[in-house]
């Protein structure tokens, strides 16, 4: 009996710390994305405002729901998305043959506003807000 007593304390320690993560990470729900510029170093770049909404489960998971613009051409990102986020620093999108997919700095962090950066590494630079 003291040891059901112990593994039921346990648990619910366990699941209060996993609640909180969860809840701490204040990313989860639909966010608009206020803004998505592309600055590719030497050249002109590209700023694109109020393409669609991203939404982020607390599983790690969300939807994406976007319209890009180009020069003509428009293009659509629907695909289904995993995220992480490490610390206060860097979320992680994974989605396959999505622009978003990569790690990102975030810049600020502000309740209903994030600003996140991220490069190639090479020559570009990407900018996205969001907006709840």
């Amino acid at each position: 009996k003291n040891m059901q007593i112990k593994i039921l304390r346990i648990l619910t320690v366990v699941f209060a710390v996993v609640s909180i993560v969860a809840c701490s990470s204040g990313i989860a729900g639909k966010w608009t994305v206020q803004k998505y510029e592309t600055i590719n170093i030497g050249e002109q770049g590209a700023t694109l405002h109020n393409i669609g909404t991203i939404e982020f489960f607390k599983d790690g998971t969300g939807t994406k729901n976007l319209t890009f613009g180009f020069v003509g051409e428009e293009l659509r990102d629907s695909t289904p998305l995993r995220w992480a986020k490490s610390g206060d620093k860097y979320i992680t999108i994974e989605s396959n043959g999505s622009e978003l997919s990569k790690i990102w700095i975030i810049v600020k962090d502000k309740g209903n506003y994030q600003k996140w950066q991220s490069t190639d590494g090479i020559n570009r630079v990407q900018t996205l807000e969001l907006k709840r």
